[in-house]
């Protein structure tokens, strides 16, 4: 999976009361205002939890 990882973060902007996600790459994607701060909340959550995350491959052996 880490070739499909982006290292950029998306830029936002607001346009006609909707927020706009573009990028990166292909990535793009209008929302309400209230759906856009539901995503950033869980965007927030997932972010979280993967750099908790340890991978196995590097884990240390008991």
């Amino acid at each position: 999976m880490d070739d499909d990882l982006y290292t950029h973060p998306m830029e936002v902007r607001v346009l006609d009361g909707a927020v706009v996600v573009v990028g990166p790459a292909a990535m793009c994607g209008a929302f309400t205002a209230d759906a856009a701060e539901q995503s950033a909340l869980a965007l927030l959550d997932a972010a979280m939890k993967a750099r908790e995350w340890i991978n196995p491959a590097l884990a240390p052996k008991d």
